[in-house]
């Protein structure tokens, strides 16, 4: 592999927002693509569309073996990420309000534990001189009232003040961390391309009475931010969780103190 290409890790790449960008990003010159997903066959579309300067990996990232198992892979392949976008992570169909614990334990790792670990690891193996920057994708639910099952919601709010606390320590060491939360988007195989199959009514009721232009933002929405974050020479941000949604311009969501 070509040493002035960048390495860029996407988990949860088979589906949603995370398979369309891994989709475009192959389009763009000196990019190595490092695509995880724990569904095999989801994954083998993606290697049939990405065909060169990419690596795949089977991989169900939601506990520690599996973790330290995949990062070693990386290590021993000289594929250490110069840039971590995690889109790993959704609700399960675990939409009930009342979760036991083993439900919740599922929520947590797949939204916020399984991402930070991934993070700890990479961040302990980090080259004192090489810069790494860490995106993570929460959602706009999070932060609103009504917006999303209780468990998604809960576990993806954990993200805001993790990387807003966690950029205070990592920029000692060439690290960016921000976080994306975006409002509700379509995308292919993606949580509302899903709803709008199994349950059309539910989805129109969403989109007539919880979006303010009474439709979906795009997938090619989010990833717009996205590039701007990991190909903008002068993108300096870190510890910011972006606000992108139809209702209101991208803004840093701040936390009150």
């Amino acid at each position: 592999m070509n040493s002035k290409f960048r390495k860029i890790l996407i988990t949860g790449s088979t589906s949603g927002l995370g398979r369309e960008l891994s989709l475009s990003l192959k389009e763009k010159k000196e990019i190595y693509l490092i695509c995880a997903g724990r569904n095999k066959a989801k994954l083998s579309y993606l290697k049939k569309k990405i065909k060169s300067n990419a690596s795949f990996f089977n991989q169900n990232l939601n506990n520690i073996s599996n973790i330290k198992n995949f990062i070693s892979k990386l290590k021993k392949k000289s594929l250490m990420p110069d840039i971590v976008i995690h889109c790993m992570g959704g609700g399960l169909g675990l939409r009930k309000p009342i979760l036991n614990y083993s439900n919740w334990n599922l929520l947590f790792k797949n939204n916020f534990l399984s991402g930070v670990e991934i993070n700890n690891q990479l961040i302990r193996l980090k080259k004192r001189n090489k810069k790494l920057q860490i995106i993570h994708i929460s959602g706009i639910a999070s932060l609103l009232t009504g917006m999303g099952s209780i468990g998604l919601s809960s576990t993806k709010f954990m993200l805001i003040p993790y990387v807003s606390n966690m950029s205070k320590y990592s920029k000692k060491f060439n690290i960016k961390i921000n976080c994306i939360l975006p409002g509700g988007f379509m995308s292919s195989e993606g949580s509302f391309f899903r709803l709008k199959i199994k349950n059309n009514s539910g989805y129109k009721n969403y989109i007539y009475s919880k979006t303010l232009k009474k439709k979906l933002m795009k997938s090619i929405d989010i990833q717009k931010i996205i590039y701007d974050l990991i190909f903008k020479q002068n993108s300096n941000l870190n510890g910011y969780n972006l606000i992108v949604d139809y209702s209101k311009s991208v803004q840093n969501y701040k936390q009150e103190r």
